[in-house]
């Protein structure tokens, strides 16, 4: 709240000594989407027919299809560079103060204020050679913040707060210029703990207890998913076959007790059952066939007998 206030007056301050202040009125908007990408830089854009955007924006407000014609023409526009100076962006949705130097890069700090559709939110923004560094956003001015961005050369970090209390909800992390589906996602208990962990770069994801203990482990990768119980031990382990089939194994404190693994096309199902966590028998199913072969742990055939399909009754 107070830093806020003083960058607005340190702008207003120097608006009121003589400086040249350039207003960027509703043919001018600001977008932010990109920074969801890890993308640091701000751009402006001028548009091409600023009566239809605002239309169109309206219609969307007021939960009218506009056409999708309409649409597309109300986005062309051109990348604007403004020169140096100070400038006030005001347009129907955005309030934005910023400073552009000699090179023109954003610099210093700025103030940005949005209302899209309806959702108001006030930023604050430091920027690193023409880039933003830090920027704190709140849903009021007095308010608790609701995210706040850290970027550098490498990183692009984005925290998630609780807007009633400041409680950090979730982090997403980026390398500089990505995108947000090849982020890493961390999200939180109340306690701080983590909830879960979603790695978009090595597609991992991880799910905890609110105890510390994991609770579910899968990798999108390889097709293998893991859960566990409060206590830490393995209950369900899913993985896949060298010959594209599937595995399934359960626990029972921590112990295996059965295992079923089909064959790429299901055309053979094999179930296997285990005492004190140790093979006792297994049992081959086949479904072309029509047999299951049971077999000891030593792989001696202990009987053959016919498989029993019930056919659901017709609908």
């Amino acid at each position: 709240m107070i830093r806020t206030l003083t960058l607005i007056a340190m702008l207003f301050s120097q608006f009121a000594l003589g400086q040249q202040v350039k207003e960027l009125k509703d043919k001018y908007i600001l977008k932010t989407r990109q920074l969801q990408d890890g993308v640091r830089t701000l751009e402006i854009t001028e548009l091409s027919n600023s009566a239809l955007y605002w239309q169109v924006r309206d219609k969307i407000a007021n939960r009218i299809r506009p056409n999708s014609e309409d649409i597309h023409k109300s986005l062309n526009g051109i990348f604007f560079t403004p020169t140096e100076g100070k400038y006030f962006l005001n347009n129907n949705d955005q309030k934005f103060w910023f400073t552009i130097d000699k090179n023109g890069r954003f610099v210093d700090s700025a103030i940005f204020e949005s209302n899209d559709f309806g959702e108001k939110e006030y930023w604050t923004i430091f920027f690193d050679k023409g880039n933003i560094s830090i920027a704190d956003v709140k849903q009021s001015r007095d308010g608790h913040s609701i995210r706040k961005i850290e970027a550098n050369d490498t990183l692009f970090v984005t925290k998630f707060f609780k807007e009633s209390n400041g409680t950090l909800t979730k982090k997403r992390v980026i390398k500089n210029g990505g995108n947000w589906q090849n982020s890493i996602l961390t999200e939180y208990y109340e306690d701080g703990k983590i909830r879960s962990e979603n790695d978009g770069v090595n597609k991992i994801q991880k799910n905890f207890y609110e105890n510390g203990k994991q609770q579910s482990f899968s990798n999108s990768k390889t097709n293998e998913s893991i859960y566990y119980d409060q206590q830490g031990r393995k209950t369900e382990h899913s993985y896949p076959t060298k010959d594209n089939g599937r595995c399934r194994e359960y626990f029972q404190n921590g112990l295996i007790t059965n295992k079923n693994c089909n064959n790429s096309d299901h055309s053979q199902k094999t179930n296997y059952y285990y005492k004190n966590g140790k093979l006792d028998y297994y049992e081959i199913e086949d479904n072309i066939k029509g047999e299951i072969k049971k077999y000891d742990k030593n792989k001696k055939l202990l009987n053959t007998e016919k498989a029993i399909y019930i056919q659901a009754a017709p609908k």
